[in-house]
């Protein structure tokens, strides 16, 4: 498994811990709100956003309305080859947070846009 990979992983395993949210990205992420303390997550009527989105999430099947239980999270950077930015870093982590407390979420898949899916850091 490539660096990029491996980092990518490590990433998204750190947005799920608790003490990764609540010390580091929780200044970063819009989403929180702290009351007594705890983060609170805000759960979304739908995650779905904008098309033109660097990270864009959609509903598996794309018609469906509100949350199903099959997210698509897509990097739509196709002319930079799908490399993640700084503010995509952020979009996923906000995006993982509150999918992880959103019960109607079942699976996820991450994919990108174009022929080069792949993923690196810039």
């Amino acid at each position: 498994m490539g660096r990029v990979y491996q980092l990518l992983l490590i990433l998204l395993f750190l947005s799920h811990c608790s003490i990764f949210r609540e010390i580091l990205a929780a200044p970063f992420i819009s989403a929180y709100k702290m009351s007594d303390d705890t983060p609170v997550i805000p759960i979304p009527e739908s995650h779905v956003n904008s098309v033109e989105s660097n990270v864009r999430i959609t509903n598996c099947p794309e018609s469906a309305s509100g949350v199903t239980p099959i997210q698509v999270v897509t990097l739509n950077r196709p002319n930079k080859r799908n490399a993640i930015t700084d503010d995509m870093v952020f979009d996923l982590i906000a995006y993982f947070s509150a999918a992880e407390v959103d019960e109607r979420v079942r699976a996820i898949i991450l994919t990108g846009i174009g022929k080069h899916s792949a993923l690196a850091l810039t």
